[in-house]
């Protein structure tokens, strides 16, 4: 009975999306009606409020807070876990270079695979942060597509605008899509509809 204690007490506590999601078609009924709670608990976070986390999380990380990984990466899970809704909101996010979580969020975009975001990497891959560049590079070569191809041909060419690790990135990541092209048609691309502004304003307009 102890351990079966201990057990709801970690569920209830946990951020650990994967862990939850086992957990509820899993073992005891207890454990798997606790763990649904939670992952109810999570997930409704209001999107706003999770990408407010993100920048909390990560500026914490910054500072050498090493415990807060657990917590960056839960907020992540639960990012991804919003699907396409999340993407209009993370793209405005990204364009903004105060926004200290950025980096996080073309992998993230990448992530859902939502065909709306390329436009909006395309937007932000002149940037001055190479760092911040290499992630996009990263996620328009998980996105794939024609678009992408071209834009990742123009930083391998242009020496002069990206530094040369960003250039290699991109070249690794050219070779590999032109080694399996997109299967999909991008004249049928979306563009990411107007959406309200954001509650958290001050922080990603």
């Amino acid at each position: 009975m102890a351990d079966l204690r201990e057990k709801l007490r970690r569920i209830a506590l946990s951020n650990d999306l994967v862990v939850l999601a086992r957990a509820c078609s899993q073992g005891d009924a207890r454990l798997r009606a606790r763990a649904r709670l939670r992952l109810h608990e999570i997930t409704a976070t209001p999107l706003d409020d999770l990408i407010w986390g993100l920048e909390e999380a990560q500026a914490q990380l910054a500072l050498g807070g090493s415990d807060h990984q657990e917590e960056l990466e839960a907020i992540q899970n639960a990012i991804i876990a919003k699907g396409p809704e999340a993407v209009p909101l993370l793209c405005t996010a990204m364009k903004n270079t105060g926004f200290r979580a950025r980096a996080a969020i073309p992998g993230l975009l990448a992530t859902l695979g939502d065909r709306r975001s390329v436009t909006p990497l395309l937007e932000v891959i002149p940037d001055s942060d190479p760092d911040f560049v290499v992630t996009v590079v990263l996620a328009l070569g998980r996105l794939g597509g024609h678009r992408a191809i071209a834009m990742l041909e123009n930083v391998v060419e242009e020496d002069m605008l990206y530094v040369t690790r960003v250039r290699k990135v991109a070249a690794q990541v050219l070779h590999e899509l032109t080694l399996d092209p997109p299967e999909y048609d991008e004249d049928d691309l979306e563009e990411l509809p107007p959406g309200p502004p954001p509650v958290r304003s001050e922080m990603i307009e």
